[in-house]
């Protein structure tokens, strides 16, 4: 009875000590994802003083000018021609500030879903990409880790892994929504501290998600993660 008992006690306190350094675990992933907000937060601002803000500011003074030369009664060409220097402007302003604002959070993923904001990524890639994603809702938490850890999975491919092809494939099941990222690169992938694939595993972390890794050398990448649908 006695050898029973102790055993029961050792087996709560080892489940005791894993439970606790899961939750340490999960602490920390959430540190380091509220420590890389808060960078991200920083540079979208640099991104916007620096880009944004001063084609603006640009457009700004060549509208001046061209009310100047108005008041002044200016010839037409003149004016037309300090407009058109001001449209030009304008429109790299915008198309500037679209593609910072894709990068924070697409419109399509708000609007439609994770399957159409995965085949835009799929539209402007420069390799292959097959995409198998059913045309659902899930919990807004969980289909912006998804894409986001999609989008991270597939820039390496094609930027650090010389793959070819890439295969996206996104199922339901026990209410937990399984992701899996596929390419025919080089392999021998790592999760290293401050690298990518860290930030990746830490994002799937802060959803209560598990992300596996799989990348032999030689053999490709496939990148895999399961979401929990209840989020709360």
């Amino acid at each position: 009875t006695v050898a029973e008992v102790a055993g029961v006690a050792i087996e709560n306190a080892r489940m005791h000590a894993t439970l606790r350094a899961q939750i340490e675990q999960i602490k920390t992933s959430r540190l380091r994802v509220s420590s890389a907000a808060f960078d991200e937060r920083r540079r979208i601002q640099r991104n916007l003083h620096d880009a944004a803000q001063q084609q603006f500011l640009a457009v700004l003074v060549l509208l001046d000018v061209a009310r100047g030369h108005l008041d002044a009664n200016a010839d037409t060409a003149t004016v037309r021609s300090i407009i058109d220097r001001a449209h030009h402007q304008l429109h790299d302003a915008v198309a500037a500030l679209r593609e910072l604002t894709q990068g924070i959070y697409p419109a399509v993923l708000t609007e439609h879903g994770l399957a159409p904001a995965v085949e835009s990524i799929a539209d402007v890639s420069p390799i292959p990409i097959d995409v198998d994603i059913a045309r659902t809702r899930w919990p807004q938490p969980v289909e912006a880790t998804a894409y986001f850890l999609i989008a991270e999975a597939v820039a390496n491919a094609y930027k650090h892994a010389q793959a070819t092809y890439i295969a996206v494939a996104v199922t339901e099941q026990d209410r937990r929504l399984q992701v899996a990222i596929s390419d025919d690169g080089r392999g021998g992938a790592t999760i290293r501290p401050g690298g990518g694939l860290a930030g990746m595993h830490d994002r799937v972390n802060t959803v209560g998600g598990a992300l596996t890794l799989s990348s032999e050398p030689g053999d490709g990448t496939t990148v895999a993660a399961q979401l929990p649908l209840e989020t709360s």
